[in-house]
């Protein structure tokens, strides 16, 4: 799914290590450089979490498009997970995946192969709950002809916290859609990953300017009702 320029651009910029110091980092990076909008509070009510993209294409080591960076991200996603289990807020998986049916669209254009359903790639990395709902997605919107938000609503959700892969494609595209859909918007910056610091600190940066409040997994499991 994605060239070999990328792959060799991919660092571990963001471990265990250096967990605390880069997110206090990346906080006062967006707090110089962004405007945050501090005015929308983050509360657990009407709340959902949306996790992006947890496959093993990015984050297991046979992975074709295996993030450095995912095995501190892995610890964060699954701290968030189970937060929201804890505290009864629905959570919400996507899979990117393509039937054989499926031309792919600009996706084939732009990729050299497609990450196709049934491969090992595009199986999710960690286990559902029976009440979880698994959104099978083509492209960068998880909502763009899904389900996603006819199950948002019915649900009675209208803030939404979005984590997982990747920070620039999948992550911001969802955010920005939701936020056009009158979604109160929270990304964890500790929450997402991609293929280096640039990419993620770019991204995080024109969402925050324009749409998405961010926050920390410990902002975030720190609450409860």
């Amino acid at each position: 799914m994605y060239s070999g320029d990328i792959m060799s651009r991919n660092s571990e910029y963001f471990t265990e290590e250096n967990h605390d110091e880069f997110t206090a980092g990346m906080l006062n990076y967006l707090e110089l450089n962004a405007r945050i909008r501090k005015r929308i509070p983050f509360t657990i009510n009407n709340l959902a979490i949306l996790i992006i993209d947890l496959q093993k294409e990015f984050l297991h080591p046979e992975g074709k498009a295996f993030l450095k960076s995912s095995s501190q991200l892995l610890v964060n996603v699954t701290k968030l997970i189970n937060w929201g289990r804890k505290f009864s807020v629905p959570v919400f998986f996507t899979k990117h995946a393509h039937l054989p049916s499926d031309s792919g669209g600009m996706m084939s254009k732009f990729y050299r192969t497609l990450l196709m359903e049934g491969s090992f790639g595009s199986e999710l990395i960690i286990d559902t709950m029976s009440n979880e709902k698994v959104i099978t997605k083509n492209t960068y919107d998880a909502f763009y002809g899904t389900f996603l938000e006819d199950s948002l609503r019915k649900a009675g959700v209208n803030r939404l916290i979005i984590s997982g892969v990747l920070t620039h494609l999948c992550c911001e595209t969802t955010a920005r859609s939701a936020f056009v859909r009158g979604f109160e918007v929270f990304l964890p910056v500790d929450g997402t990953a991609t293929f280096n610091s640039e990419l993620h600190k770019s991204s995080l940066l024109g969402m925050v300017d324009s749409c998405v409040v961010p926050l920390t997994i410990r902002d975030i499991t720190s609450c409860q009702r």
